[in-house]
């Protein structure tokens, strides 16, 4: 019976693993994403305040996707 219950925890933290992906990069900081985009966090701020780049805020800190990163370089290239 033991073996089983082991076998659940297993499962459940697989399941719960697979649908966060953590190894997975989803996400931008506002500082990692200036870094992408070659910009300040202060310019990346302002953006994100103009509605240029789509974030959402976590925790009091802003979180930018990562298809954000392709979309403004499309946009200035």
């Amino acid at each position: 019976m033991r073996d089983l219950r082991v076998l659940d925890q297993v499962d459940a933290e697989y399941q719960r693993l697979m649908a966060e992906q953590p190894w997975t990069r989803r996400e931008f900081t506002v500082t990692e994403f200036a870094q992408e985009i070659g910009a300040s966090p202060e310019t990346v701020r302002a953006m994100i305040n103009d509605n240029l780049v789509k974030a959402h805020k976590r925790r009091g800190r802003w979180y930018i996707p990562v298809a954000e990163v392709e979309r403004i370089r499309g946009r200035t290239s």
